[in-house]
């Protein structure tokens, strides 16, 4: 029987102190619902208490939370603050967050939240210095979303930082990324050690910016998310692109601008490595090769201090969802299982979680829930990939994963209340 463990932030903050020299005997799976499915402010009301409970009670004891939730305009776009609003729907209200605090509350459940949307569009500016760049960034993201949450009576626990050196390096393709806004006006990116420099600026005053507000005074950790297949590794190019910048070279630059800082170095507690599992199944060597040098040049990046563990995100892309194609055309994209107002049809909604099909495949969700889990088994102390990531100096990297993330963003699922409900069963029978 799999050990139930609820990590709430205490026991996540222990395990960051301990990061380089415990074992995991096994991670812990953190929710993270998406900003996309159809009942993407549903999921939180009172309705959903029993099913955030048994969450808890399979030993899930952190929440996920993507910006994407909190912004009320699309502020990574050029216009900052004038940005046209988002659709209605889109982002959670004020009831809707009073309703998460519920809920959160009710479970013992812990949040994190999703940052680094604020390194982009008015911050892609080339003439401004790395301080600048990474103070106004976590003013502005602070200022235009995150502080709904802290409004709301709810403590942030840890910020994962997602693609904060992508989003500003030179040559970058990740988007909303300072390379990709070169179009619109904006300078196209920084060199390694200004993208090192700023992003560090960032992350420390983001940090305090929520310590600050925290309702109950905590300060929250600090979380790297890699989008590891974005970046050429070691002579490894980008996955999908023959070009692409270096991640040894921006890492290098941010464990020297770490040492300079002096006494008060930021500590990363875990690198949350993103890497779609369709990717692993076209090319496993290529996995273990790219996350073992990621490994590696992350052992420096906390002087004086025990480096980061790892954690993986198990699925990020989507999957493909013919139903759709026969539906009408969504009005806004972000919202895509709304049509003219009205969600897709009955039919195409069973069909997305491969209920009703008469030739028995199964449709986009169910193969999306099905692929995380086996990636998470095969990560696993024991599992084919965790065997294969071993490094040369005899380091066992699944030894040190902390967190499973069930969070999705892209168009799976249809239902975020479908997906807690798979993921507590799951957890509940293993």
């Amino acid at each position: 029987m799999r050990r139930k463990i609820v990590w709430g932030f205490g026991l996540l903050l222990a395990c960051a102190s301990v990061a380089a020299s415990a074992v995991q005997a096994e991670p812990a799976y953190v929710f993270g619902p998406s900003p996309r499915a159809l009942d993407n402010r549903a999921v939180f009301g009172a309705a959903q208490t029993a099913e955030w409970q048994a969450l808890a009670r399979a030993g899930v004891g952190l929440v996920v939370l993507n910006a994407t939730f909190l912004m009320q305009s699309d502020y990574q776009r050029r216009g900052g603050a004038e940005a046209p609003p988002r659709p209605a729907g889109s982002f959670l209200d004020e009831a809707d967050l009073a309703a998460l605090a519920d809920r959160l509350r009710q479970t013992g459940m812990s949040l994190i939240y999703e940052a680094g949307i604020g390194l982009s569009a008015e911050v892609c500016d080339d003439s401004l210095t790395a301080e600048v760049v990474g103070l106004r960034a976590a003013r502005r993201e602070f200022r235009l979303s995150l502080h709904r949450l802290t409004d709301a009576g709810i403590s942030v626990a840890a910020l994962n930082v997602d693609g904060a050196f992508l989003r500003l390096i030179e040559g970058s393709r990740k988007d909303w990324s300072c390379a990709a806004a070169a179009a619109a006006g904006t300078g196209d990116g920084f060199d390694p050690a200004t993208t090192a420099q700023a992003a560090l600026i960032y992350m420390k005053e983001l940090r305090d910016l929520v310590a600050a507000a925290n309702p109950d005074g905590r300060v929250p950790l600090v979380n790297l998310v890699v989008n590891l297949p974005n970046w050429q590794v070691q002579g490894l190019a980008p996955q999908g692109h023959r070009n692409g910048p270096a991640l040894v070279p921006v890492f290098q630059a941010f464990a020297h601008a770490q040492s300079a800082a002096g006494a008060a170095p930021l500590v990363i507690a875990e690198i949350v490595v993103d890497y779609p599992y369709a990717l692993i199944r076209a090319d496993r060597d290529l996995f273990r090769d790219r996350s073992k040098h990621l490994w590696n040049v992350t052992r420096s990046l906390n002087p004086g201090a025990p480096p980061p563990g790892f954690g993986f995100i198990l699925n990020s892309l989507s999957y493909a969802n013919p139903c759709l194609d026969g539906e009408p055309a969504a009005e806004a994209p972000f919202l895509i299982y709304l049509r003219g107002g009205k969600p897709i049809s009955a039919a195409c909604q069973r069909a997305q979680i491969g209920v009703g099909r008469a030739d028995g495949v199964n449709d986009s969700d169910s193969d999306y829930m099905r692929d995380s889990l086996i990636y998470a088994a095969e990560l696993a102390p024991g599992g084919a990939l965790a065997q294969a990531l071993v490094t040369r100096d005899g380091s066992r990297i699944a030894d040190h994963i902390g967190h499973f993330y069930m969070q999705s963003w892209g168009v799976n699922p249809l239902r975020n209340s479908w997906y807690m409900h798979q993921l507590g069963s799951h957890l509940r029978q293993n």
